[in-house]
């Protein structure tokens, strides 16, 4: 897929939330909290911007920025940093009025900045790597008045593939039955 078809669909579907969150029955959550990569074993903070539609649907984007490590791979010690641009929808089954589960479904796009130098040429040098992926996972919600505490597990489906750990809060902005019923 090419960077302009990416462009596309990415701008495709920030219309498309703009347009559905102007629906009468809505309402926005706005909240963050702590991610943890499995699969390199980093820690980053989150931040996310959901739209509710109705009682069962949200949708949104999510950033996610982890701190620079330091590791040594053959004559060369690598210093990487990576951020996150996740676009994940759920479909939210209430199992009673202050809990809910989801799965998690989206795309995600993860920017890695490596700075590395080789130990015995001294060579040095920069990459930046752009990776594209489907995220699939599953969810749960606690609703406590007008906030919600989540915690979630989703894998990014790409080479070499993320397991993720997600934990935090939201504020839900709107209505209070929406708020209610929202993420």
């Amino acid at each position: 897929m090419n960077i302009n078809l990416k462009f596309k669909i990415i701008c495709s579907l920030i219309l498309l939330s703009l347009t559905v969150s102007s629906l009468k029955s809505q309402s926005i959550s706005l909240g963050g909290g702590f991610e943890y990569n499995l699969s390199i074993d980093e820690v980053g903070y989150q931040l996310r911007a959901y739209y509710n539609i109705g009682e069962h649907i949200c949708f949104g984007p999510e950033f996610t920025s982890f701190g620079s490590s330091t590791f040594q791979e053959g004559d060369e010690e690598i210093t990487e940093s990576s951020i996150e641009f996740n676009f994940n929808g759920h479909y939210i089954f209430e199992l009673s009025h202050k809990l809910g589960t989801y799965p998690i479904v989206g795309v995600n796009h993860t920017r890695i900045d490596e700075s590395y130098i080789n130990l015995t040429t001294g060579e040095t040098g920069i990459k930046d790597i752009n990776t594209w992926a489907a995220n699939l996972g599953w969810g749960v919600h606690f609703k406590i008045n007008t906030t919600s505490i989540f915690f979630e597990y989703h894998a990014s489906i790409s080479k070499p593939g993320d397991h993720i750990l997600s934990v935090g809060g939201f504020y839900n902005f709107g209505d209070q039955q929406e708020q209610e019923n929202s993420h």
